[in-house]
């Protein structure tokens, strides 16, 4: 149940002029003679008393001629009290802090600020403000967002194609921490499973579209895919010398398969290039293709340090991590060399090589 009030007020000269400063009073508990205080003079070590006698007296704050004992705010004809900036935040919920930021953005100005001390005040009617401000807040909707919806009073149509667009990116975000969510299951169930920590960490990132050279041909077993891979990078390179085109990037190789075998291997030999003036998708020479690598949103990447040889580990690896993870393939294997290129390659030499499969 609510306590009623009663009140007395305060004022005081500041100087000789006619001037008179902002005081406070106190609301003090019904059982207190509130009369006997308004006729009385208070002194600080009066107030102080007041205070150690009930601490949890409110604050509000009185502007007036000494017979006016009403209390005004001094931007009104109409009475209403005041709130230092301390007690207008508990009353509000919100640091003194933040309603120090909302007057700099101009989100909720003080009703009132002291010349002399600089002090803000609030009045009660500015809370239905503050409250509109921390539930737009709470939204998600930004602060300087929210200034322009006060100050510009937008039609309900605009509001409500904001309020959609945030709902749009809350679900996309919930989406994106619900696949995190995932992917650490995942992980944790490997570890209980294996034991140990794996050797290929997976990632999902997004690439860019550029151009390539490539040659693309069916390998009959997996043991001869040195020899065409060999053919592939000769012929490669004569083409590239015969029309002064200098690479601009990695080799990569696309095995164009939904699963991993070792037979009939259907690879795709390229090497990143300048962009055709303009493309070209058909053969051009020695069966030659110049054409575009898809941009992909998303793929799933992982890094191999090792034989290049045995880089079919980190493929097994990628897909279980695919799997494991509730995602679908959906396109070539990328294998990128970092290393330079592969004809320079010692075979018994570790090399960095970057495996991507783009998801649905």
């Amino acid at each position: 149940m609510m306590r009623s009030f009663k009140t007395f007020a305060i004022t005081r000269d500041r100087s000789s002029s006619e001037e008179r400063f902002i005081a406070t009073a106190r609301a003090v508990r019904t059982d207190v003679d509130a009369s006997a205080l308004a006729e009385a003079t208070p002194t600080n070590h009066a107030l102080r008393q007041l205070s150690q006698t009930d601490p949890c007296l409110e604050k509000v704050l009185y502007l007036g001629k000494p017979q006016d004992r009403t209390f005004r705010c001094p931007l009104t004809p109409d009475p209403c009290y005041m709130f230092k900036i301390g007690d207008f935040s508990r009353l509000g919920q919100v640091s003194v802090r933040m309603l120090r930021h909302y007057d700099d953005l101009d989100l909720l100005k003080p009703a009132y600020i002291d010349r002399f001390t600089g002090y803000r005040y609030y009045t009660i009617e500015q809370l239905p403000r503050l409250n509109r401000i921390l539930a737009l807040k709470d939204l998600g909707i930004p602060l300087e967002k929210i200034t322009d919806l006060l100050q510009q009073n937008l039609p309900i149509v605009e509001l409500q194609n904001l309020l959609r667009s945030k709902q749009i990116e809350l679900e996309e975000q919930i989406q994106a921490d619900r696949s995190r969510l995932n992917r650490l299951s995942a992980r944790l169930d490997r570890l209980e499973r294996e034991g140990q920590t794996s050797t290929y960490d997976a990632i999902l990132k997004s690439v860019p579209t550029y151009s390539i050279a490539s040659i693309r041909q069916i390998v009959p077993f997996v043991a001869e895919m040195p020899k065409y891979r060999c053919l592939a990078i000769d012929r490669l390179d004569r083409w590239l010398k015969a029309q002064n085109i200098l690479p601009i990037g990695s080799e990569v190789v696309l095995y164009h398969a939904s699963e991993y075998t070792e037979t009939n291997i259907d690879m795709e030999f390229g090497i990143a290039i300048p962009a055709p003036a303009k493309p070209i998708g058909a053969k051009v020479q020695d069966g030659t293709i110049v054409r575009q690598l898809p941009a992909c949103d998303r793929v799933a990447s992982v890094f191999h340090s090792g034989m290049i040889q045995n880089v079919t580990q980190a493929i097994v690896a990628l897909f279980s991590w695919i799997d494991a993870n509730g995602y679908v393939s959906n396109g070539a294997i990328r294998e990128i060399h970092l290393f330079g290129a592969e004809t320079v390659l010692v075979r018994d030499e570790p090399v960095t090589i970057e495996l991507q499969i783009p998801l649905a």
